[in-house]
């Protein structure tokens, strides 16, 4: 299975920028996929593991800081005006892998960052 997720104001996971980790929120998620997890075919052992891994290139920040010391969201590529990205870039890939003992196909869940709240506030849009 893959899906994808892209929302500006939802809790944040790890102090990102000026997102500040939410452990309520962690907390909450944490209990929805052990649960989840509980009721994958409880007869059948499972290998739950957990990884994390770097993948350069795979995101960028699309806010620079320009000579005149604007910042710009986007600007055009290779211009001349760019001095620096805003800030930094999550380049991290978070991977859950749920593996049965018998051999049969894997199921894993991929996370990767696209970036930090841009709206403000900590509700959970419909995005």
């Amino acid at each position: 299975m893959v899906f994808t997720n892209h929302t500006h104001t939802a809790p944040a996971l790890v102090d990102f920028f000026r997102a500040k980790r939410e452990e309520e929120y962690l907390l909450w998620l944490t209990k929805r996929i052990v649960g989840t997890a509980a009721e994958l075919r409880p007869e059948e052992p499972y290998r739950v593991s957990l990884g994390t891994a770097t993948a350069c290139g795979l995101a960028h920040n699309r806010r620079w800081y320009m000579r005149d010391g604007s910042v710009v969201t986007n600007p055009p590529k290779c211009t001349p005006f760019m001095v620096k990205p805003e800030g930094p870039v999550d380049e991290s890939v978070q991977v859950l892998r749920f593996q049965p003992q018998v051999n049969a196909p894997s199921a894993l869940f991929v996370n990767i960052s696209n970036h930090t709240d841009t709206v403000g506030g900590s509700k959970i849009s419909a995005e």
